[in-house]
């Protein structure tokens, strides 16, 4: 429940603002108030005030982008001799942070299927275990995992858990409600949602589990701009909406994939017919709106990307518009679907299938 009053909608508009002015004010100023802008800004902290109370923790620390987010989670609360335990399908960023940089710092990684009850008991029980990393639906695969059961096994444990919730944004979950310890967001994302803005924000469960982070924000200097805040923050204001239309239609997206001769398989845990989906449904009421799919081998996955004309290739995902990226390591190509007509989405996805 926010102070403002009982609804997401009104937590996200009201949250972190002045009585007196229609709109966060933009402090680009190096110094506000005799405080540094690496150590803290109005702007920035408006924005910290709505992702606190949306995701119901107890504090916020903005981030200049998901991939500070997380580096400076970890680096903040893990020591040499500590082990986490991490999805053994992560983001590639994340994946190359776990691989190439953690172990310079002495501290282990052990992948685990996540929705693997007994190996991850398993996996808990080898000594130094410091904490749990996981993606509600992840990126790339688009595949979810049972983050409350994950919770409770942890609990058993008594490991906190780190829980990335780009993809199910707060709308559709609230780890922390479930039992997690720290949320993380690339909010340049679904958060921000227009494609214009890069940051990353981390909530925590307890208000001293976030001074840490502050000091290794401020320390290694990933913190927020205020411009970005300003836009975050601003594109904040209109989550629930523009979740509820990506949901419906990559739901219309991924029904028609799922049926063309030429897909082989599609990614999308709102599919009765995928394998999380259960899974999923048992604490998602929405799938998001990112999916992968996969062709068959005899068809081309650049073909169909380049014919594509209104959806567009390019990196990032959570924008108005559809965009596609071939994931050729894993042979996959993501889609994050945007707010356009559905059927016009089809159509499109529909013309270039003919030439793949």
């Amino acid at each position: 429940m926010s102070e403002t009053g009982d609804g997401a909608m009104t937590t996200v508009v009201h949250a972190g603002e002045e009585d007196n002015a229609s709109a966060v004010a933009l402090w680009t100023a190096n110094a506000k108030d005799g405080l540094y802008t690496r150590h803290a800004n109005p702007t920035v902290a408006a924005f910290e005030a709505k992702m606190q109370a949306l995701e119901g923790g107890a504090a916020a620390v903005a981030m200049a982008s998901g991939m500070a987010a997380v580096s400076q989670t970890l680096l903040s609360l893990l020591r040499q001799g500590d082990r986490l335990v991490v999805p053994a399908k992560v983001f590639v960023g994340v994946r190359t942070l776990l691989s190439d940089f953690l172990p310079h710092y002495g501290i282990d990684v052990a992948p685990v299927d996540m929705n693997d009850r007994d190996a991850l008991r398993s996996a808990l029980e080898a000594p130094g275990v410091a904490a749990v990393y996981c993606e509600t639906i992840s990126n790339p695969w688009a595949e979810a995992v049972d983050v409350p059961g994950i919770v409770a096994v942890a609990r058993e444990a008594g490991v906190p858990v780190i829980v990335d919730n780009t993809l199910a944004t707060p709308h559709l979950f609230r780890p922390i409600e479930a039992g997690a310890d720290i949320v993380l967001h690339s909010a340049s994302k679904y958060i921000g949602g227009h494609g214009d803005a890069i940051g990353g924000v981390v909530v925590t469960r307890e208000a001293g589990a976030a001074e840490p982070i502050r000091t290794a924000r401020r320390i290694l200097g990933g913190i927020l701009s205020p411009a970005n805040a300003y836009l975050l923050q601003r594109g904040l204001k209109t989550l629930s909406m523009r979740m509820e239309r990506h949901c419906a239609n990559a739901e219309a997206v991924a029904a028609f994939l799922a049926g063309h001769p030429k897909v082989r398989r599609v990614n999308y845990p709102g599919l009765e017919s995928a394998p999380d989906h259960a899974t999923a449904a048992s604490f998602l009421p929405r799938f998001g709106g990112l999916l992968s799919f996969e062709l068959h081998e005899q068809f081309d996955h650049r073909r169909l990307v380049d014919a594509l004309t209104m959806c567009k290739s390019r990196y990032s995902f959570g924008e108005p518009g559809t965009v596609a990226l071939i994931q050729d390591w894993i042979r996959l190509i993501r889609l994050s679907v945007g707010l356009e007509d559905a059927a016009d989405i089809v159509a499109d996805l529909s013309r270039a299938l003919d030439d793949a």
